[in-house]
């Protein structure tokens, strides 16, 4: 006699199989559901394609996360209101234009869904005496059931749109109307009525207008007064209304939302963050792109123009989006000159405004005429300074120009002490000339009696890894007092340096307070 046996935690691993095995089942089934029916007709081609490819889990949950987010028209609020808007119109369409299927399956529930509610509404449900307009031949007809809807604008169709909708199954199947002939129960009948003013008058025969709706003209789809569009632009307009529409933004936008990598376009970039006050800082982001990475086309005879597009976006470590930009930018070389220009670097700065905290900037560049791309995700930290003493980072220029009046600070390249400074693409430079350090040194003490801080500054520049011999006291050579902080514009000369890799280090002491702030950077000098 044999005896089975069955180990009770065998069972239990059977049935968490079988319980794996059906929430995956779920999971494809709401993944295969957001697709082909929530979405179904607001995710472009471009959105469906990538999608489809993604394999895990986890990917599709991000996309999902992303494609709201990428549509919510403020991003700033908790509230996703485009999300929220779209699902009570699903929820509406299911609920006023079934007929034998869902309502969001429906020809009005798909107009519904992707354009809102129409601004004005003319149901006719039994059908009934039809008096046509003169542009559609005049005369009256019978017709099926139909609705008409008025749009007063919609983005990327026109003005003054007007949509039907027509039954001829009887069944409360309506569907979107091409001609405004399909509408009339008559057409069809010869005998029994329905003429136009021109078939009555013998300037058109019936069955030419059959034939003219069969060519789409005249449209039922009409804008404003005008009597009849060319076959062209009915099926346009047909098209436009059926067919998933392009995101507001632009194609970079998807590649930072998606977070696809894409590096056929190398560049670099530098971040330097200064403070405002204590609840705003400003971030300059300085991109360097090498000419010879970029596509020139002809411009004229004497000039080659490139074009670039940058786009950004800075969000918060619990993914709220708080700022983002999308710039349109061209360089141009000298043909004469081209070998030489191209051997040049292309700077962009964007000036980026933030309160204090942690932030991601997903960054996207594309040079428009080769469609290469290139990504980068960047930690950007707008730490909360310290309320007695503090300094920023420090620049190094190979760059330098004086500017007239106050400095406008949301202009790139544009810092205090009337100056406009390009920073340094890898921090090498030549003997020949000196360096320029930028340091800002903020809330010095100042001093009861004057009024005015009481602060040394000093640098010293050392080889990398040995300490400073001494250092140099610039105290009464800095730039300029902003109230609360010293700008520190340092000439650095580098004639007696032997080639090779070099420490920068400033020391500011407030003396008022026994406080010392130290910052340092690290550059190279080639023979």
């Amino acid at each position: 006699m044999v005896f089975f046996v069955f180990s009770s935690t065998a069972l239990a691993q059977k049935d968490e199989k079988k319980l794996d095995q059906v929430q995956k089942e779920e999971k494809l089934d709401y993944f295969e559901k957001w697709l082909k029916k929530d979405a179904v007709y607001i995710v472009t081609p471009e959105e469906n394609e990538v999608f489809t490819a993604l394999t895990s889990e986890e990917e599709k949950e991000h996309f999902i996360e992303q494609f709201w987010r990428r549509r919510d028209p403020d991003p700033r609020t908790t509230l996703n209101e485009f999300k929220e808007e779209h699902y009570r119109r699903i929820a509406y369409a299911n609920d006023h234009f079934h007929w034998g299927q869902a309502g969001w399956r429906t020809d009005r529930g798909r107009v519904y869904i992707t354009f809102g509610p129409p601004d004005g509404r003319t149901t006719h449900p039994g059908g009934g005496t039809y008096y046509r307009p003169a542009e559609e031949g005049g005369g009256s007809t019978l017709t099926y059931p139909y609705e008409e809807w008025f749009y007063r604008h919609l983005p990327g169709i026109g003005s003054g749109i007007e949509v039907e909708f027509v039954d001829p199954s009887m069944t409360g199947e309506f569907r979107l109307a091409m001609s405004s002939q399909e509408k009339d129960a008559l057409l069809l009948m010869p005998g029994m009525g329905g003429e136009t003013r021109w078939e009555l008058e013998g300037m058109q025969l019936r069955a030419e207008r059959v034939r003219s709706m069969d060519m789409l003209r005249p449209s039922g789809l009409t804008q404003g007064v005008i009597p009849s569009r060319s076959p062209f632009e009915t099926v346009e307009r047909y098209f436009q209304l059926t067919h998933r529409r392009d995101v507001p933004g632009a194609k970079l936008k998807e590649i930072v939302t998606l977070q696809l990598s894409y590096q056929t376009l190398p560049y670099t970039y530098r971040l330097d963050t200064h403070w405002i006050s204590k609840a705003l800082y400003l971030s300059s982001l300085t991109l360097f792109i090498r000419k010879k990475d970029l596509t020139f086309t002809p411009l004229g005879n004497d000039l080659l123009r490139a074009n670039i597009t940058v786009y950004g976006q800075v969000e918060t470590l619990s993914q709220e989006v708080v700022f983002t930009f999308e710039e349109e930018l061209n360089s141009a070389i000298d043909r004469a000159m081209e070998v030489r220009e191209r051997e040049k670097i292309f700077h962009y700065q964007k000036r980026i405004p933030l309160r204090p905290g942690r932030y991601k900037l997903t960054l996207a560049v594309k040079d428009s005429e080769s469609g290469n791309v290139g990504t980068h995700n960047i930690l950007l930290l707008a730490a909360s300074a310290d309320e007695e003493f503090g300094a920023s980072n420090v620049i190094v220029f190979d760059r330098l120009y004086f500017t007239d009046g106050q400095p406008d600070l949301t202009k790139a390249f544009n810092y205090l002490g009337g100056v406009k400074l390009y920073p340094s693409v890898d921090n090498i430079f030549s003997r020949e000339r000196p360096l320029y350090a930028y340091l800002e040194v903020y809330n010095p003490a100042a001093d009861q009696s004057s009024g005015a801080p009481d602060v040394t500054l000093k640098y010293a520049i050392r080889p990398e890894g040995s300490e400073p011999v001494s250092f140099t006291d610039i105290t009464k050579r800095t730039g300029a007092s902003y109230g609360d902080r010293l700008v520190v514009l340092q000439p650095i000369p580098l004639r007696d340096l032997a080639p090779g890799r070099y420490q920068i280090e400033f020391k500011a002491e407030d003396l008022i307070r026994g406080k010392t702030v130290a910052r340092k950077t690290q550059v190279e000098v080639k023979p």
